[in-house]
């Protein structure tokens, strides 16, 4: 598929490895390698929520963002999904390894997973984009909602 739409001017193939609990690294190696091989982006649920950040704090010791780093997810091809528990160090890795992180304000305030730090990653000059995850955890995908809803958001984080 990679190869098939390679130069279409309308289709970009991305590899979608869902999250670090759901992968091993075995296969987030060969998820880095082809995205390399291929020049394509990686979309993964990256810190979504804090149970995701403790259950890979107590299964590997370490955060998920610091599992990803090490296997070198965390570069110019990802696309970091959510992002809502991040610490100052992990915003500065993002912006300096070029990645981007698409923020989904409807279902992060749905499942009450928590905020994504728009201002601080933008500050750092992390690529921002917005998404809407999907229909399970985001009743309609407007992405117009979407905007609207982020800088509502935006606001009361940045003036409460």
């Amino acid at each position: 598929m990679i190869k098939q739409y390679k130069n279409h001017p309308l289709i970009q193939v991305t590899l979608g490895p869902h999250a670090p609990y759901t992968v091993n690294d075995a296969q987030f190696e060969r998820v880095v390698k082809m995205a390399q091989e291929n020049n394509v982006k990686i979309h993964l649920h990256l810190h979504e929520t804090a149970a995701e950040v403790e259950s890979g704090l107590k299964e590997t010791n370490q955060r998920p963002f610091a599992r990803m780093e090490k296997l070198g997810v965390i570069n110019p091809n990802l696309i970091a999904v959510h992002c809502t528990h991040l610490t100052d160090g992990e915003i500065a890795s993002l912006a300096k390894h070029g990645c981007s992180v698409a923020h989904c304000p409807e279902s992060n305030a749905k499942l009450a997973s928590g905020y994504c730090p728009v201002p601080k990653l933008v500050q750092q000059g992390t690529n921002v984009c917005l998404g809407t995850d999907g229909a399970a955890s985001n009743n309609d995908l407007d992405m117009f909602v979407e905007m609207r809803t982020s800088a509502l958001f935006g606001k009361l984080h940045e003036f409460n």
